[in-house]
């Protein structure tokens, strides 16, 4: 009899951890259709800049006779958007230095992109752009992100990245912290989207 009570318990729990496993499969699985591009730069408004006050200008920026939709940044700035990313999100971006300084002798900057979720912050792509130093950065440079591993629906009871709203934050600062001065060279962000792959 003892024994059979055990069991019964033991079934008990395992019919309560099956339970629990259909319910998050239920709410979370399934894989959304390919979302259509979003272009970051159409919210850039609701988009915290740092430093505030400073201009952020948008408009087409033509290198090499390549144009793109870009933001003209300070040299040491932050742009955060919130946002729930789609289902294997992937963030498409252009960077690249204003002309008028590559002549300028200086270290570059240094453009970062990062992820964030409130607790957590995650640099996933860092590139340093010196047209002075390397006539090759004298380009829109295209760099292409993989963000599955913050989106879609994941085999986990705690982490739920469709749901959770995230941090996109551009950053740019001096290539050379020592140098402190970035040498007077304009940033640009160009043609940010966010879209699934």
């Amino acid at each position: 009899m003892p024994a059979r009570t055990g069991s019964r318990a033991a079934i008990g729990v395992a019919a309560a951890i099956v339970a629990a496993l259909a319910w998050i499969v239920w709410s979370q699985a399934g894989i959304a259709a390919p979302s259509t591009p979003t272009n970051l730069l159409d919210s850039l408004e609701r988009a915290e800049r740092r430093p505030s006050g400073a201009a952020f200008d948008v408009g087409p920026v033509t290198i090499n006779g390549e144009s793109i939709r870009g933001v003209a940044t300070p040299a040491a700035s932050r742009i955060t958007w919130e946002l729930r990313l789609p289902d294997r999100a992937r963030l498409e971006i252009a960077v690249a230095l204003k002309p008028e300084a590559w002549s300028v002798a200086g270290d570059g900057v240094l453009f970062r992109v990062g992820i964030a979720e409130g607790r957590t912050h995650e640099d996933i792509v860092t590139r340093v752009v010196n047209p002075y130093g390397r006539p090759e950065d004298r380009r829109w440079i295209p760099v292409s992100i993989d963000l599955g591993g913050h989106s879609g629906f994941k085999w986990s009871l705690f982490y739920h990245p469709r749901s959770m709203l995230w941090r996109i934050v551009l950053n740019t600062s001096a290539a050379n912290p020592a140098s402190g001065d970035p040498r007077g060279y304009v940033p640009l962000w160009g043609e940010p989207r966010l879209s699934s792959y």
